[in-house]
């Protein structure tokens, strides 16, 4: 998700490196790896760095691993990812399958070779989830904004996941989380729930002008993504950790969960999605 990788970049840098000794810090494999269904897999790489380390713009490009061996597995057909350059993204390198498609449903195995390192992860794509009905609903002080509403009826008979992400059509690139995009069935199991979503930030790193409300007459792609509940944990840590990491009376000192197997931290995390246009009138 463009900058926001930089972001749970640095974060998990924070979480691997509580100690103030540089010395103590052990270097890691960052991964940041997702599949959805009707899509191809997509893993970026990165290296940490102690915390209290100075670096600079140049210096990033330096972080991204670029020379990887990275296979994904369902059980029966396994295929090493080829190496993507992008520049709308950052980090513009990313390795992308070409053949195997992810298919709710379906579990799939992740393996990063890399010097001597060999991290594992697994992942299962749940089912999708189709909201009732969404649309947009104009602010009461200002009509030329608002948000996003979205009434879901939940499964009752387990425990569901979701994540909420939206795209401006003509005006971004890439899908961004929502303000409080992560969020469990806990308080409404089985019930019919009507959700609030306002946007997202494209970045951490600089908030300052913000605008947390849609525009009027704009195109948005709200995407729907269950999760499982491993992969929940991850983006549910990572999104406290942001939000008292802006807070200067709390603590950003927590462990953000992992599933990487091996000597690295991150996530590889499968996603049932459905994919809804939003005209905002």
């Amino acid at each position: 998700m463009n900058i926001v990788r930089l972001t749970i970049a640095f974060l998990l840098v924070l979480c691997a490196c509580r100690q103030e000794n540089i010395s103590d810090f052990s270097p890691s494999i960052v991964v940041d790896g997702s599949i959805e269904n009707g899509n191809f897999p997509r893993v970026f790489l990165t290296r940490n760095i102690p915390y209290y380390v100075k670096i600079d713009s140049a210096d990033f490009q330096k972080l991204v691993i670029r020379q990887a061996k990275v296979t994904v597995s369902d059980g029966e057909q396994s295929e090493i990812l080829t190496l993507k350059y992008d520049k709308h993204l950052f980090p513009p390198f990313y390795y992308q399958g070409n053949e195997l498609l992810g298919k709710a449903g379906n579990t799939y195995t992740l393996t990063i070779e890399y010097d001597s390192a060999i991290l594992t992860a697994t992942t299962t794509i749940p089912y999708p989830v189709k909201p009732d009905s969404v649309w947009f609903q104009s602010n009461t002080v200002n009509p030329d904004k608002g948000l996003i509403m979205v009434k879901l009826k939940d499964d009752p008979d387990s425990a569901n996941y979701y994540r909420m992400c939206t795209r401006i059509e003509g005006k971004q690139y890439d899908y961004y989380p929502t303000l409080n995009s992560v969020f469990s069935d806990r308080w409404f199991n089985g019930q019919t729930t009507i959700l609030e979503l306002n946007k997202g930030p494209e970045t951490y790193l600089d908030m300052g002008n913000e605008d947390f409300f849609y525009a009027k007459n704009d195109t948005i792609w709200l995407k729907v993504c269950a999760l499982d509940k491993i992969n929940f944990d991850f983006w549910n840590s990572y999104r406290n950790e942001v939000a008292n990491g802006a807070n200067p009376i709390a603590s950003s000192y927590h462990t953000i969960n992992s599933n990487i197997n091996g000597n690295g931290l991150g996530i590889w995390g499968g996603f049932g999605i459905t994919i809804i246009r939003v005209i905002a009138k």
